[in-house]
């Protein structure tokens, strides 16, 4: 028995040894696949006003408010016999309506502008249908070569490239476009950006919640992250504990995730996050000018709404609505 045993662990040991070999010789870092949203990390910021900076960040920070909302709500729906009747997030829109609405509400500089960001998200569902988008043609345009570009794939390490593309609309925006009309893109822009640092890394933990409920009360937002499906079944061991059968199917799944991302639904949601943002500033502009806003923004105001909610309505409608 003792010997038997011997040989399981040795067997065991060796593998992770291998396994751990291997990572060190392709330059992995473990902490690499651990992917949860941290917004003390600093995202390198877009060469605008300040202020439509803090849009991008305020974005990320309203997507990680939501997530909270539907993983309060599915450990709810996953208790509750009564609910498993009804699809889980039956009522998306206004659930998400709310949840924005409440992110909005509690910030600090957000939660002054309540006319603004009311105002952007009044017409909700599709903010981008709902008639506040009527930008001007140079406006347009620009929208429209902003969406090209965020519908492309960038890996990790071609990010500053996505970052050089936005930054030359920016500049294309400041030298042409009236005031009120170049912060409509650099919010756009500023949304994209952040959007697509957020979805990259976080991708995976939203497709788990809303598709698989039942296992929130099992797993932090740093392990849903780090789950895996493995033929229609989830993998829910430490990477250590033979989750994989070897290290090359360990490989393929860590360097294949940045695509799997993008093929579901990535290019969709940055573009609508952007598309959103827009919207939610042009709203903006229209309330500040009627009401005479004053303070951090109505403009940036309006698109931190109008992102977060497209983003979050997006990726419900590609990953479980559509499923």
């Amino acid at each position: 028995m003792k010997k038997t045993f011997f040989y399981k662990q040795s067997f065991r040991f060796l593998g992770i040894g291998i396994l751990v070999a291997s990572m060190i010789w392709l330059g992995i870092v473990v902490q690499g696949c651990s992917s949860d949203f941290d917004s003390d990390v600093k995202i390198e910021s877009l060469d605008i006003p300040e202020e439509y900076n803090e849009v991008g960040v305020l974005h990320n920070e309203g997507l990680e408010y939501i997530f909270a909302e539907i993983r309060a709500e599915g450990i709810e729906y996953a208790k509750n016999p009564r609910l498993k009747n009804r699809p889980f997030m039956e009522n998306k829109d206004e659930f998400i309506k709310q949840a924005t609405l409440d992110f909005c509400n509690q910030h600090e500089k957000i939660r002054e502008h309540s006319n603004i960001f009311t105002h952007a998200l009044k017409d909700t569902p599709s903010l981008k249908s709902s008639g506040v988008d009527n930008f001007s043609p140079a406006v347009q345009q620009m929208l429209d070569e902003m969406t090209s570009v965020l519908k492309q794939e960038f890996k990790k390490n071609e990010l500053p490239q996505l970052k050089a593309r936005l930054e030359a609309i920016n500049q294309k925006a400041t030298t042409t476009l009236t005031e009120s009309d170049a912060a409509i893109i650099y919010c756009a822009t500023s949304t994209g950006y952040s959007s697509y640092h957020y979805w990259m890394n976080n991708y995976k933990k939203w497709y788990f919640a809303l598709n698989y409920p039942e296992i929130l009360e099992q797993y932090n937002n740093e392990e849903l992250n780090q789950l895996q499906l493995k033929n229609s079944t989830i993998r829910t061991k430490g990477w250590l504990n033979d989750i994989w059968n070897t290290v090359e199917d360990w490989w393929n799944s860590a360097s294949n995730a940045i695509t799997d991302w993008w093929n579901n639904g990535g290019r969709e949601v940055v573009a609508a996050d952007a598309g959103g943002a827009a919207a939610g500033a042009m709203s903006g502009t229209v309330v500040a000018v009627s009401t005479a806003t004053v303070g951090w923004g109505a403009i940036p105001a309006g698109a931190v709404a109008g992102g977060v909610y497209e983003s979050a309505d997006q990726i419900i409608t590609i990953w479980i609505l559509e499923e």
